[in-house]
């Protein structure tokens, strides 16, 4: 399997929530483009194992979602990451400096 090595719609920001619902989208469909599925269009709403991934991949995307916005993330206590509009939920680690 390929890595994701970057978000095509990647929008940078201060926040402590930096990944938006276009960030999280990109991070999934280029996953998902790099394991060699065709992707169709996502809303946020889907459930991470219909779309075929598990823990791993979804880790995948924080990577990416990281080297997007330069930042660390963390999930803290957020709950369980089911969903791809879950992933709005990271938050900046603390102490992490971002652009």
């Amino acid at each position: 399997m390929r890595p994701v090595h970057r978000l095509r719609t990647a929008r940078l920001r201060r926040s402590a929530h930096p990944v938006g619902i276009q960030d999280a989208i990109a991070a999934v469909t280029d996953l998902l483009r790099a394991r060699g599925s065709a992707p169709r269009t996502l809303s946020g709403r889907e459930r991470f194992d219909e779309l075929g991934l598990d823990s791993v991949d979804v880790a995948e995307c924080v990577i990416a979602l990281e080297l997007a916005v330069r930042s660390e993330l963390e999930f803290g206590a957020i709950g369980p990451v089911e969903r791809v509009e879950d992933l709005l939920k990271l938050r900046r680690a603390t102490g992490s400096v971002g652009p």
